[in-house]
């Protein structure tokens, strides 16, 4: 991609982390792209918005720092950067579409053994016009050499295990917006206590108890897998028990498919909506003792938690269902990148 002469008041352009500047890096054309972005000098009125849809610009998506991701399928970019109200136009690239934070622990990996042989969750991310995701999903088993009968698709994503060294292979598709880590949860019981403060007393006559809420929780499971045969200190607090996780399970009995295999999930319920009991350590309860308990359970029958490919599913049946509008998930991500 050739480059063009960058406007002397350019800015440097950050997407996910990663940096462009437009002194080193200014496209001449669109020619290899339908995806370019368009930084505009004050927030754009109807009339600026109109004019560059004249010139068959399509708003995409807000970036900050007004720069804005728009499809445009002409490949001639100066009609646009001779407008007044728009400081510069830049091709949307490849760079872009792998976060800092991946990259990092990419190169952080290269010429270790787990570079070569390990596979890692990966979303590819498509820009929102992409409806039909076949051809891309062929293409991408091609270029990264993926068994595509074990490539995840839903309507706005492409779902693989994959070599981190065949993510820019697959960046370089136009229909492509992001690479992002799948989040495979893995639990931090150390972290919920540390974020409510256990091993300080904690002062039951607040007024603040969670009085006609319904908190949903996105757990390992509950207990034994029942919401009335269980602990005193959970009697009427738990609403109900969602299987995900195990939810396919024919070989589980209800409660299997929403009971505790390692205890997380219950010691988060306890930490939320317990009951006040006396322990050896003096009275122990929750914080929100006045609520109630949705409980989805992402354990799978090995113990581990299911990595859910639409998180919105996650709060839609607590929401709709049982009015849930405050939710705790107390895991996080164990891929390792940008850690230190």
């Amino acid at each position: 991609m050739s480059n063009a002469e960058p406007p002397a008041d350019a800015k440097p352009i950050e997407v996910n982390g990663q940096v462009v500047d437009p002194s080193e890096h200014h496209a001449r054309d669109a020619q290899n792209t339908d995806h370019i972005i368009v930084t505009v000098r004050d927030v754009l009125d109807n009339d600026q918005r109109a004019e560059l849809q004249k010139l068959q610009v399509e708003f995409l998506e807000d970036l900050g720092n007004h720069n804005i991701l728009c499809r445009y399928k002409r490949s001639d970019l100066k009609p646009l950067r001779d407008l007044s109200f728009v400081e510069q136009v830049d091709v949307y690239r490849n760079l872009y579409k792998i976060p800092a934070v991946l990259l990092a622990f990419i190169e952080e990996l290269k010429g270790t053994p787990e570079f070569e042989t390990k596979i890692y969750p990966i979303d590819v991310m498509v820009h929102q016009e992409v409806k039909d995701l076949e051809a891309l999903v062929d293409h991408i088993s091609n270029v990264a050499q993926v068994d595509r009968s074990q490539m995840e698709i839903t309507p706005d994503k492409i779902r693989l295990e994959v070599n981190l060294g065949e993510l820019k292979a697959i960046a370089a598709d136009d229909h492509v917006r992001i690479l992002e880590e799948v989040v495979t949860p893995v639990l931090f019981d150390d972290q919920a206590k540390r974020l409510v403060f256990a091993p300080l007393p904690i002062q039951g006559d607040s007024e603040f108890c969670g009085k006609e809420q319904t908190i949903a929780v996105v757990d390992s499971g509950f207990d034994i897998g029942s919401v009335e045969d269980c602990h005193p200190a959970f009697t009427g607090q738990m609403h109900k028990l969602i299987p995900v996780g195990r939810a396919l399970d024919k070989d589980k009995t209800e409660r299997q498919r929403v009971d505790d295999p390692n205890g997380h999930g219950t010691h988060v319920c306890g930490t939320i909506v317990g009951k006040e009991i006396e322990t050896s350590q003096g009275m122990v309860g929750g914080v929100a003792q006045d609520a109630k308990v949705v409980l989805s359970s992402l354990a799978k029958a090995d113990g581990d938690l299911i990595a859910v490919t639409q998180i919105k599913t996650l709060y839609e049946v607590p929401y709709k269902t049982y009015d849930a509008h405050v939710h705790s998930k107390s895991w996080g991500d164990d891929l390792g990148m940008g850690k230190k």
